[in-house]
């Protein structure tokens, strides 16, 4: 059972991946390999905090040339359809852009912690023996 979503199975692709808390209800590990989700997943959060600021944009800033939007809600209707459809093909087009782009396998990195060596701090590392 997931920990997550108690009333559903735990899904087998998802362990060892950072975050794992055993949440796909939809079962799209099943479906898609795990490096795509992730791609997928960081494209759609980088969009959506865009999309979040272009929101709050159009409601508080008004660049020279455009019509105020004192509602941010209107502004898709005040620019028209022709702009909403150039975002969706733009975005569409760099999506299959980055799919032709080849990746390279991520060399793991040694990191080697040490105790500071410089002034009150070294008595903190000490051993009272």
């Amino acid at each position: 059972m997931s920990k997550s979503v108690p009333f559903l199975l735990a899904p087998s692709k998802t362990k060892g991946w950072v975050g794992d808390v055993e949440f796909d209800p939809f079962g799209f590990s099943d479906l898609f390999e795990m490096k795509w989700l992730r791609e997928a997943e960081l494209k759609h959060g980088r969009a959506a905090m865009l999309a979040t600021v272009g929101f709050w944009q159009q409601e508080h800033l008004t660049l020279p040339g455009m019509t105020p939007v004192p509602i941010s809600i209107d502004a898709p209707g005040v620019v028209g359809a022709g702009v909403m459809l150039q975002i969706i093909f733009w975005g569409g087009g760099e999506s299959q852009h980055t799919k032709a782009i080849p990746r390279s396998k991520p060399q793991p990195q040694l990191i080697q912690i040490s105790p500071p060596s410089h002034g009150i701090l070294d008595k903190r590392w000490q051993r009272d023996d």
